[in-house]
């Protein structure tokens, strides 16, 4: 079995052979001897066995070594006629190589006739010449399969050179690539525009004994590292020798059908199989200075900013508007101001709620499927007191068609009096044209009528003595002026505050001391409290109280049983604030 000279080299000094060859390639080149070629190796290394056949144990196993567990227990079980020699991954390499070596003996001992005779059945390719190589190269492609097989022809030492300036130099010149004479820096500014996941898949797919370390959190120190890496790979290539270049490629291509390739296509196709295709044609692309690259573009960028800002400035002049007309200015602000301005909404004449999306129902037309009978006047309380006495208006709108109806005046459009269209609600207008009284229509027993005008200036306190209900108390908080000028000038406000009981009366009108028990007067000044100063806050009004409550007893039917009693009535004055108030 032959060593190579990797073999008792140190792999710290492995650099002093590169040197060597290096030393050898110039003195050559000096002495104008012709030198050999990669194809030159090729074809005389196919005559013999190839470099691969050949390595140590040691070296198939640490190639073997790289492979998965299933892989190689799958390959040992096929080969060993015991199932317990394949139980792990460290049996199944040493079982492999085992049969690699007993099979390596058997062979390499056989003579070209006996050899072919032998592996006339090996599946060689078509295009592939049959030769003792590729019929070897077949023959354990067979046996192991492809993955297997590849592993054992891995080389076994892939050395790296320092990058020294003129080593580097030599080789981008020798095979016409400038990046191998390149800086790091600037092949990894290549390598930073692909993804991050390419880059790591590049590095895994190397063997693991020469793999770089890299760092998986930069992706800057990643691509230095590869970039690195690759350059150092190129030298050894390129300085180990054409012989060193052949055995490579026989290794990493026994069944090519044609070996007669240049010295620079051997070279490109062995890094492309080590780094793959996207690497290595990223760090083949023209490679500027960055300094270089900064004063070329800059007049370029220079010329092209004055030329969009003279670009800019001229359609600014082109389109400069004219002085906007006063007309212009007055109709876009009556526009705004039309846009802007709150409006009432409609209201409904069926239940009389706002209603922005009311609709129109024109009263000249056909109403017969909005069934407008079901809101028709039917309370007799209402009936009686509104109806035959003639007391009200609400229910006469001037068109026969709807007078009678319990509807909102505020919705109903008039011409001359006399009533033409009503605004109805999508909800109303969908149950009565179903025939059915709406919800929430006046009709159903939520009429409350009309105050008349002599009762529009109720003040909240005497309406809270008529009322029978009273569910909230009220809190006032007063502030004396602090100016001298106005000592009489209170400031502040009425909060009311939900009851948990709610007080009814039988009597009305209800007592003083029943309405201060939901009043509470908070005074805040330097002064004692008079109530003849607060003026119209807390207003009683004995006649207008009593005139009230006989309007409410006539006309609502809450107040028809409630007994009216004139001494509790007395107890008001005339025109003053509320009694007990303090």
């Amino acid at each position: 079995m032959t060593f190579t000279r990797a073999h008792f080299e140190s792999a710290a000094y492995v650099h002093c052979s590169v040197f060597k060859c290096f030393k050898n390639y110039q003195e050559a080149v000096q002495q104008g001897s012709p030198l050999p070629t990669a194809a030159l190796c090729i074809m005389s290394r196919l005559k013999d066995d190839p470099r691969w056949f050949s390595y140590t144990d040691a070296c198939y196993a640490e190639n073997l070594s790289a492979l998965s567990a299933p892989v190689l227990r799958g390959v040992a079980r096929r080969i060993v006629t015991k199932s317990s020699d394949a139980r792990n991954k460290e049996c199944s390499v040493d079982a492999i190589v085992s049969h690699f070596a007993s099979r390596h003996t058997e062979l390499a001992s056989m003579s070209d006739d006996i050899l072919f005779k032998s592996l006339l059945t090996a599946s060689v390719p078509p295009a592939c010449t049959r030769s003792r190589g590729t019929l070897l190269a077949a023959e354990f492609q067979n046996l192991y399969g492809p993955e297997v097989a590849t592993a054992l022809r891995t080389p076994p030492v892939i050395s790296s050179s320092p990058a020294l300036d003129s080593a580097a130099m030599q080789a981008s010149k020798g095979m016409s690539l400038p990046w191998i004479s390149a800086s790091v820096d600037d092949l990894a500014r290549h390598l930073k525009k692909l993804k991050r996941t390419d880059i790591q898949t590049c590095i895994r797919r190397l063997a693991p004994r020469y793999r770089t370390l890299y760092n998986k959190v930069s992706h800057r120190k990643t691509c230095n590292a590869l970039a690195n890496h690759a350059r150092q790979r190129a030298l050894h290539l390129f300085h180990a020798g054409a012989s060193v270049l052949g055995d490579v490629y026989l290794a990493y291509f026994p069944f090519l059908s044609c070996y007669l390739l240049s010295d620079k296509a051997v070279f490109c196709q062995i890094l492309a199989h080590d780094f793959g295709v996207l690497v290595t044609e990223r760090l083949s692309q023209e490679i500027v200075l960055r300094s270089v690259k900064d004063m070329s573009a800059r007049p370029e960028c220079k010329h092209n900013a004055l030329a969009e800002a003279r670009d800019i400035r001229t359609d600014r002049e082109r389109g400069w508007p004219m002085p906007v007309s006063k007309e212009v200015v007055l109709k876009c602000l009556n526009g705004y101001m039309e846009g802007t301005m709150w409006t009432e909404p409609f209201v409904c004449a069926v239940c009389s709620q706002y209603d922005r999306d009311a609709v129109n129902i024109h009263l000249s037309g056909d109403i017969s499927s909005m069934n407008l009978d079901l809101l028709r006047v039917s309370d007799d309380f209402v009936v009686k007191k509104c109806v035959i006495q003639n007391m009200s208006t609400c229910f006469a709108f001037d068109n026969v068609l709807i007078d009678g109806l319990m509807l909102e005046k505020r919705g109903i459009v008039f011409e001359n009096s006399k009533a033409v269209e009503l605004k109805v609600c999508l909800q109303c207008k969908s149950s009565l044209t179903q025939n059915k009284t709406p919800p929430l229509a006046l009709a159903n027993g939520l009429f409350r009528g009309t105050l008349p005008d002599q009762f529009r200036d109720l003040t909240w306190v005497e309406e809270k003595i008529c009322a029978i209900y009273s569910i909230t108390a009220h809190v006032t908080r007063l502030f004396q002026s602090s100016d001298p000028l106005q000592p009489k000038v209170f400031h502040g406000n009425t909060c009311a505050h939900d009851m948990n009981v709610m007080s009814t009366v039988s009597v009305l009108p209800r007592t003083p001391a029943d309405i201060n028990g939901f009043l509470s007067v908070v005074f805040i000044g330097p002064e004692k409290f008079d109530p003849n100063r607060m003026g119209t806050l807390f207003r009683v009004r004995k006649q207008k109280i009593w005139s009230f409550l006989v309007w409410l007893k006539n006309h609502n039917c809450l107040y028809a049983d409630i007994e009216l009693d004139l001494s509790i009535l007395n107890q008001y004055p005339t025109d003053g604030s509320l009694p007990g108030l303090h």
